[in-house]
């Protein structure tokens, strides 16, 4: 029954139609985060004089998360 989820090349149809959808919605994962970050840094004041702690984030997938690291003069880990 397996067999029939995988092409001749081992690749299932699921990860082919993920891997498409992932590819394809990139341009929109960006554009809704930076307006989520934009939205954040515009309802915060002073963030430069503040430090920032982060629990269990990172960069993202495309870095966009690093320009709020940069508004803060600290980040704590």
């Amino acid at each position: 029954m397996g067999q029939a989820l995988v092409d001749r090349h081992g690749q299932s149809w699921i990860g082919a139609l993920r891997e498409s959808v992932v590819s394809e919605g990139r341009p929109l994962h960006k554009r809704f985060r930076k307006e989520k970050l934009d939205l954040l840094l515009s309802l915060m004041a002073d963030v430069e004089k503040n430090p920032l702690l982060g629990v269990g984030g990172n960069s993202g997938i495309d870095s966009e998360w690093l320009p709020l690291y940069r508004a803060f003069r600290e980040v704590g880990v």
